[in-house]
């Protein structure tokens, strides 16, 4: 299992999202929602990798499941209320 997430410098967050973890492959930051970081929290050992290495590794295979962190409608809330990323100049 992994946690795939969107790098630091995207043009949109959630908010609540914290931008203090890095991708497993390439170190770049990235961005976990509220719902992620509560689902690592369960789960510490989790590793996380940014989209673009995740892609590069092949993405979804067809032996691949895909989850979401928290229960679907907690997710769509997330997303509804996302904020231009003021962090993204940061990195």
């Amino acid at each position: 299992m992994i946690l795939v997430c969107a790098r630091a410098d995207a043009d949109w967050t959630t908010r609540g999202s914290s931008f203090d973890r890095t991708c497993a492959k390439c170190g770049w930051h990235v961005m976990v929602a509220v719902s992620s970081q509560r689902f690592l929290k369960k789960r510490p050992e989790t590793p996380i990798l940014c989209e673009q290495c995740w892609l590069a590794l092949g993405g979804l295979g067809p032996e691949d499941e895909v989850r979401l962190p928290d229960k679907p409608e907690a997710v769509a809330e997330e997303i509804r209320g996302a904020v231009p990323n003021n962090w993204s100049k940061r990195n």
